[in-house]
């Protein structure tokens, strides 16, 4: 049903502003006409995959065992009639009429706006489109057009896109998970390589990559690299967890210098010179234990207020604006140096290379 219905159903939502009827007979007629060897797949799929510790039912194989009957090496025959015609005879019929007329009306407005947002995705895809045949488009624009032609077209349409931008950026992490899932779905080992590509160029997706890996071992029944891949999974996220309640806040943990790339800051002082209130900004790492690949970062804000006009609640709103403008690696907090963050302000402050911006000279400095 995931593979061969929703994604299509889903897409009727790119055409149809209104909400379609007719969903469960449509549903019915999918699942009817799967194809033999689809059938075998999954069949064979079922088979090889082992009873592992997310699994809330044993697997397959395993039922099978414990019934003491031989694993099928076909398919069943599809059932002359479904569950609810045999149980609901003629009832069955009006009942399905009703869920549909129900959920209809329930999903419309909901469904509109998704008509909406995807009307102006495919405007962005269309423009993006036009400047890369001009040959105009950045990386980072052919991978927002990779990225929209596989959430709005058939994914398999983006494949060449997505190849397009490793090509000029081998570890542009964002596409090599993509493109690494798409092969393994099609049952490609090439897709295996992208997603280590994916882990040594992001870390975060090393739990994601993971888990599809050992999903494509289990599929092929090569169990031991699958479980391989479980644990590795496992020990990231539990890693994640450590680095998660390390990073809760910075308050009272060691700093040093940050090692931010140049156009990154380069990109946050001209953010943060479309501020007014900003006077100066520091910049220092956080010293972690666990994850330390992955920089925790404080950014420490002097505001140009009068003393009378500053509050709190000034302060969040300038920090939550920040936190969604700026562009910083990893993990990072928005302090104004004021109140129970003076303290912390002043040692980011002292590092090396801190002061990143300062309004009026908009200064610019290295990481010493």
């Amino acid at each position: 049903v995931n593979e061969r219905f929703w994604p299509g159903f889903r897409r009727t939502a790119d055409r149809n502003p209104q909400a379609p009827t007719g969903r469960l007979a449509a549903l019915q007629e999918s699942i009817s006409a799967i194809p033999p060897a689809e059938s075998e797949r999954w069949l064979r799929e079922a088979r090889n995959h082992a009873t592992d510790r997310v699994d809330t039912h044993p697997a397959l194989s395993d039922r099978l065992a414990g019934l003491a009957c031989p694993p099928p090496s076909t398919p069943p025959p599809p059932a002359p009639s479904n569950a609810a015609e045999s149980w609901l005879g003629p009832l069955a019929e009006r009942l399905e009429r009703q869920l549909d007329a129900t959920w209809s009306a329930g999903l419309a407005i909901g469904w509109a706006e998704h008509h909406r947002q995807v009307a102006e995705a495919l405007a962005q895809r269309d423009a993006l489109a036009g400047k890369r045949a001009r040959g105009e488009a950045t990386c980072d624009e052919r991978w927002e057009l990779a990225r929209l032609t596989h959430e709005l077209e058939d994914p398999q349409a983006a494949e060449p896109l997505l190849e397009e931008v490793l090509h000029e950026k081998p570890d542009h992490a964002p596409a090599a998970f993509t493109l690494g899932c798409l092969r393994i779905e099609a049952d490609d080992e090439r897709g295996v390589q992208l997603l280590e590509v994916a882990m040594r160029a992001e870390g975060a997706a090393t739990v994601a990559a993971c888990e599809r890996i050992a999903l494509f071992h289990d599929r092929r029944g090569q169990r031991t690299a699958a479980k391989d891949q479980d644990r590795r999974a496992w020990e990231r996220g539990a890693a994640e967890q450590l680095a998660a309640e390390e990073r809760r806040s910075p308050t009272g943990k060691p700093l040093k210098p940050h090692e931010v790339d140049p156009g990154l800051i380069a990109a946050a002082c001209e953010a943060m010179g479309r501020v007014p209130e900003i006077a100066v900004a520091n910049l220092a790492a956080v010293v972690v234990k666990h994850l330390p690949d992955r920089p925790f970062l404080v950014l420490a804000i002097t505001t140009r207020r009068s003393w009378w006009s500053r509050n709190a609640a000034k302060d969040l709103e300038l920090c939550r604006a920040l936190t969604t403008a700026l562009v910083l690696p990893g993990d990072w907090f928005v302090i104004v140096a004021r109140g129970e963050t003076a303290a912390l302000a002043k040692r980011v402050a002292k590092q090396p290379g801190a002061r990143i911006y300062e309004r009026g000279t908009e200064r610019l400095r290295r990481a010493a």
